[in-house]
């Protein structure tokens, strides 16, 4: 009795049983609610600037459709447009593809109160106006028996898997911050050289 008492407290030791309790970012039964809807937006990266459509969003981030490609990692700007007023957040990619619909996961950076407040307005005026929230994960029980068979055929689940280190973390909120006022002072500069040509 002993030794299976010693091999359990063991197992939630390990590290990646460990993190989901000490990270907020991996507890995904606390996620915030994700509305569907269909946003006008423009996502702006290092290079490009195109339109695109935001399908659903939280608090946390937003699954974008576009023809841009972006990579993981990639630190993105997103201008929403809501009701004759344009937010804008810089985010970075976090998830690529999904199975319907080819798009992309982006996480919103820390981008001060004021961003965050912004953000949150705009999720309680879908919460007030009764937008659909993406269905959450499935309850437990199908979770936990979709688990054991993982389990059971393919030897994977035994142990968490955590995001890789440093795929997801590319560019701080910072530098992404001058990335984009930097990009937007030189676009001022050119236009002024053309006024005065």
């Amino acid at each position: 009795l002993y030794v299976v008492n010693i091999v359990f407290v063991s197992y939630f030791l390990l590290g990646a049983v460990r993190a989901p309790y000490f990270n907020p970012r991996l507890r995904w039964w606390e996620s915030k609610p994700r509305y569907l809807v269909q946003l006008k937006a423009v996502v702006s990266s290092s290079t490009l600037n195109q339109k695109c459509t935001i399908l659903d969003i939280s608090e946390g981030g937003a699954f974008i459709k576009t023809a841009m490609p972006l990579l993981l990692g990639d630190v993105v700007r997103l201008d929403i447009s809501f009701l004759d007023r344009t937010l804008s957040v810089v985010g970075h990619v976090v998830h690529c593809g999904r199975s319907e619909v080819k798009g992309y996961g982006v996480q919103f950076l820390n981008g001060g109160h004021a961003a965050k407040k912004a953000i949150r307005k705009l999720i309680e005026t879908f919460a007030v106006i009764g937008l659909e929230t993406r269905p959450r994960r499935p309850d437990w029980v199908r979770d936990f028996f979709g688990w054991a068979m993982r389990l059971l055929t393919t030897g994977q689940g035994f142990l968490p898997e955590l995001p890789k280190k440093g795929a997801s973390n590319k560019g701080s909120p910072e530098e992404a911050k001058i990335f984009f006022l930097n990009r937007h002072n030189r676009k001022k500069a050119k236009k002024k050289d053309r006024n005065a040509a």
